[in-house]
């Protein structure tokens, strides 16, 4: 995982004042998510993770703060999986719906 993101992760636990639960993080390129890809995702780069949130409420609160302090490039909240995904890629910000 990149140092930068990680420093991000632990300044958004110390806001949340709990621990988070990270679904997942660095994946290697040859994980199934990852290979079934055309090209490798922010995983695979270790510059995203996946947090798992206990509601909407949480969900909007962590994305508002990654937003605000922490200059997050990439989210997604997958309400059905109770995830949200955080990542800081290069360039323009994006969303998108699982």
């Amino acid at each position: 995982m990149n140092p930068d993101v990680m420093r991000k992760v632990q300044q958004l636990r110390d806001y949340m004042g709990q621990p988070l639960i990270l679904t997942s993080a660095y994946r290697c390129p040859e994980h199934p998510i990852e290979a079934a890809k055309v090209t490798p995702g922010q995983h695979s780069n270790g510059l995203a993770v996946d947090i798992y949130v206990t509601d909407g409420y949480m969900a909007a609160k962590i994305i508002a703060y990654a937003i605000k302090e922490l200059d997050v490039k990439g989210f997604a909240y997958n309400k059905e999986n109770m995830f949200i995904h955080l990542d800081w890629r290069t360039g323009d910000m994006v969303t998108w719906n699982y």
